[in-house]
């Protein structure tokens, strides 16, 4: 993919986007030194409150 094409993507990461379809955010806390998984949560995307959505959009985009 060239730099044109991952723009085009980014610009899509819009909550109200008729393409985008996310369905659960799973948040996964890793121990530094032995990287073993210690505690992770999953919550549906539709029950997170419009901030953290906003978040996660704007994450998903630096991405």
């Amino acid at each position: 993919m060239n730099k044109k094409e991952v723009a085009h993507i980014r610009k899509q990461f819009k909550l109200d986007h008729d393409l985008l379809n996310i369905y659960d955010i799973l948040n996964v806390y890793i121990t530094k030194e032995t990287n073993e998984v210690y505690h992770w949560e999953r919550h549906p995307f539709e029950l997170v409150d419009r901030e953290k959505q906003e978040l996660y959009m704007g994450n998903f985009k630096n991405c």
